[in-house]
């Protein structure tokens, strides 16, 4: 149930990292509430910069400046940087900090209709190489839209990525008991390098495991959550452990690339999705 709540707040989550890498780049996760374009920008083995227009289900729009306007049903504003999602009878707000790379550091995400009310807390952190290591969120759900939460509606997981040689090898989700979900990932040598280090789908998410709340991945996809991998997995584990429930699923992941060595299209498993850029105006 929490999950399914958790997409409609519109915040999410990807993941934190246990990794081998020594320093957080925690200096400036004070940081700033304006929205920095560098971020989200590709630059090509052509020396070209383009930016991310579709990723899956996830389309992104940009005014003449760069800057993203919007992102599927939500309005984005860039100072302060927030999205903001309307209609008749819900209410769905993210309030954003940066740090001085452009990097998402906290989300307040507050979701508000006549089912249900929630406010959750997001902090991420990245190493030096600019890496998402960790992501601790906390809050509550609840569906007593008048009264306000009860003590069951609270709750706080972690998100812990692990990181070797520039590629992500597991992510696990420490949930408030002792349940837990990872994604494992396998490498065939160099066979999907990944110049831009763009993250892409197969890396965050599987049907089985959706790292609690897709909504959190559409940041990724656009530059917001970090630097990507070197490489690109060839498959994935996904297991979850839950109240003593096992169950665990293989995909197979392959992907094409651009000329310039942006991704073309990623498959999980006979499953084919594209991503699509614009050129980023100079």
């Amino acid at each position: 149930m929490k999950n399914q709540i958790f997409s409609m707040l519109a915040a999410a989550t990807i993941c934190s990292l246990t990794l081998l890498t020594a320093c957080d780049d925690d200096d400036d996760n004070a940081g700033s509430s304006v929205y920095k374009s560098d971020a989200t920008v590709i630059t090509t083995t052509d020396g070209d910069k383009l930016l991310v227009t579709k990723c899956g289900s996830y389309t992104y729009t940009y005014d003449d400046e760069g800057n993203l306007t919007s992102l599927n049903n939500y309005a984005v504003t860039t100072n302060p940087f927030s999205l903001t999602y309307e209609s008749s009878s819900t209410h769905d707000s993210l309030y954003i900090t940066t740090n001085s790379n452009g990097y998402i550091t906290k989300i307040y995400a507050y979701h508000y209709n006549k089912w249900d009310i929630g406010e959750v807390t997001y902090n991420l952190s990245y190493d030096g190489s600019g890496h998402l290591t960790k992501i601790t969120e906390s809050g509550y759900i609840s569906e007593d839209v008048d009264d306000g939460p009860d003590s069951d509606d609270y709750f706080s997981d972690t998100y812990t990525i692990t990181w070797s040689d520039n590629v992500i090898t597991m992510i696990k989700k420490f949930e408030d008991d002792e349940d837990y979900r990872t994604l494992s990932f396998e490498y065939d040598d160099d066979d999907y390098y990944n110049v831009t280090k763009q993250y892409c789908p197969t890396l965050l998410c599987t049907p089985l495991f959706s790292l609690d709340d897709e909504d959190f991945e559409r940041f990724a996809y656009i530059g917001l959550l970090g630097v990507g991998p070197d490489y690109l997995p060839s498959s994935c584990e996904a297991y979850e452990y839950d109240s003593g429930y096992e169950d665990s699923e293989t995909y197979s992941l392959s992907y094409s690339f651009n000329d310039d060595g942006t991704i073309y299209y990623y498959k999980r498993g006979s499953s084919k999705y594209y991503i699509t850029y614009e050129d980023y105006p100079e």
